[in-house]
């Protein structure tokens, strides 16, 4: 059952905040991943989690510079700020860093695609980003051949291209050609054979903003990605890899048991994967829109 992915990482997530020892960027990651999961059971913020976003809370509130919530990129502590708004809830800190941020984001002449996801959450949070943007001439404009055989660079800057023209969901993108929608899922599929699960994880999302979810390869690669997660609720089977790094160098950080490893590996792996799944797996999920309300005008628009 589908619900069992996401029951099962909800419990290893809260674990990760439940021992001691996280750091800013790790506990923002598992509790958007809880937030994640909770959603996709259709559950109202359960007492656990409640108490995980008071910890959390009290953490930032108690930072007294800002870089450890920057270096934790600008993604994860908007959509937790953007949690706490569905409960009218806030914090005075990650509102003045949003308002910061949509200054530096409005005075940008025409903001490229790369940044319309965060303008999209800026926006949800009252902070308007009103800027010209940069526009999408054809749907095919998105998705070059050039894909095949790219560095992994220039596909995550092309995936986060097809993400901010859709705004993660929220606008409606024309369904690519057949050759282009073959390269997308080439690629997606070459990620996947090469286990690069959070690269594959991210151009799945893209896929379904494509409105190419229900494509048979998307929902085949969608039951491989959910075939990755571990008994204790984890994503990726590294095991072997690890084992051979730490038997060829001296590198403390390099072990197996290390919770280096769940902050740096794991946990990133399992939040883009139980992200993906949500997505894919429940019809009408978007992750930047918790409410109805929330959405953009013109999620019905074609771009």
């Amino acid at each position: 059952m589908n619900s069992e992915i996401f029951i099962l990482a909800r419990a290893w997530l809260l674990n990760r905040i439940a021992t001691a020892g996280w750091s800013i960027t790790a506990g923002l990651r598992a509790t958007l991943g809880v937030w994640i999961c909770e959603r996709a059971l259709g559950e109202d913020w359960s007492s656990a989690f409640g108490n995980v976003v008071r910890l959390l809370s009290e953490r930032i509130s108690d930072l007294t510079e800002d870089e450890k919530l920057l270096a934790a990129g600008s993604e994860a502590w908007l959509l937790f700020q953007l949690a706490l708004t569905t409960k009218n809830m806030g914090l005075p800190k990650l509102s003045r860093m949003g308002h910061q941020m949509a200054t530096e984001l409005n005075a940008i002449r025409r903001l490229p695609l790369e940044y319309q996801g965060d303008a999209a959450l800026l926006n949800q949070l009252g902070h308007k980003v009103s800027g010209h943007r940069e526009t999408v001439g054809q749907a095919s404009d998105l998705f070059p051949t050039s894909l095949i055989g790219a560095q992994l660079p220039v596909l995550r800057v092309a995936t986060a291209r097809i993400c901010g023209a859709t705004a993660f969901g929220g606008r409606r993108l024309s369904r690519p050609s057949v050759d282009c929608e073959a390269t997308l899922v080439g690629v997606t599929l070459n990620r996947l054979r090469a286990y690069d699960l959070a690269t594959a994880a991210m151009m799945m999302r893209a896929l379904g903003y494509c409105r190419l979810a229900k494509s048979k390869w998307i929902i085949d690669a969608a039951s491989y990605l959910a075939a990755q997660q571990k008994p204790d609720g984890s994503f990726g089977y590294f095991a072997a890899e690890l084992a051979k790094a730490s038997s060829t160098t001296s590198n403390p950080a390099i072990h197996l048991n290390d919770r280096t490893m769940d902050d740096n590996l794991y946990l990133p792996i399992t939040i883009s994967c139980v992200w993906t799944l949500a997505e894919l797996l429940n019809p009408g999920f978007y992750l930047y829109y918790p409410e109805p309300s929330c959405e953009i005008s013109n999620r019905g628009s074609t771009l």
